[in-house]
C-alpha cells in the first residue's frame, strides 16, 4: 500500500504513470498465474487423471479454458464476498 501512494504523491507525474503501470502490471501476473496454474492443474491432474485418461491434447485444452472461466469466476465471487485475507482463513478453519 505504501509504495503506490509515494509513487503517487512523492514523485513527478511521468514516474508516477510509469511506477504504477509496473505495479498493475506485476498484480495483474501473479492473479492471471494463479488461475492458469490452478485451470491447468485440474485439466491434467483431475480431468485426465480421473475422468478420462485417453483424452487428446485438444480435449484437455479445452478443459483448462473452460477451467479458467470457472475458477475466475470463483476467484471473482470470493473477491466480492469476502471482506478481508483474515475472514477467508478465519472462515476455512471453521
Amino acid at each position: 500500500m505504501i509504495l503506490p501512494m509515494v509513487l503517487q504523491y512523492l514523485t513527478p507525474d511521468f514516474v508516477s504513470f510509469f511506477g504504477l503501470g509496473a505495479v498493475s502490471a506485476a498484480v495483474m501476473s501473479s492473479a492471471d498465474s494463479s488461475v492458469l496454474s490452478a485451470a491447468s492443474m485440474f485439466a491434467r491432474n483431475v480431468y485426465k487423471s480421473l475422468c478420462r485418461q485417453n483424452a487428446s491434447e485438444m480435449e484437455i485444452i479445452w478443459v483448462m479454458r473452460a477451467g479458467i472461466i470457472v475458477v475466475g469466476f470463483l476467484a471473482t465471487a470470493m473477491a466480492l464476498t469476502i471482506p478481508s485475507i483474515y475472514g477467508l482463513w478465519y472462515e476455512m478453519k471453521l
